[in-house]
């Protein structure tokens, strides 16, 4: 999380760490989950600053760098606001369902393979044995 804003702070800027496509969330009170503001997503490259601050009629805006922009449906109640990032990270769980899923379907390309060379091969010799009882 970036740029905490607690409504009573003038500006609250924080530097991105990581890059990716980041999300104003808020919530009213320490206990409630984080609601996602629509619209809010935002590019970020690492030492960006992302923020909050309050424009001149009150009302909560977002801060990218040195951009001010406007954040639809931004609550009157909401006590907390912060920009969000989820990372994703390939877990070895998934590597080694990934790698055995590849595994299977090798053996599968190969009994594929198989049986389809087999069914070639018989009906070679069922030809063979065919024109040879016609003659």
């Amino acid at each position: 999380m970036v740029g905490r804003y607690d409504g009573a702070m003038g500006e609250s800027l924080g530097l991105v760490r990581a890059e990716g496509i980041y999300v104003a969330k808020w919530t009213s009170s320490d206990d409630d989950q984080l609601q996602t503001i629509r619209d809010s997503e935002r590019p970020a490259s690492s030492g960006d600053q992302l923020g909050f601050r309050r424009n001149s009629d009150g009302r909560v805006v977002g801060v990218h760098n040195k951009t001010v922009f406007e954040l639809a449906d931004v609550p009157t109640d909401a006590k907390y606001l912060v920009w969000y990032h989820q990372e994703t990270h390939t877990t070895q769980f998934s590597k080694e369902v990934g790698k055995a899923g590849t595994g299977t379907m090798e053996v599968v390309s190969y009994t594929v393979i198989g049986t389809v060379a087999v069914v070639i091969i018989i009906v070679c010799l069922y030809g063979s044995l065919e024109s040879g009882r016609a003659k």
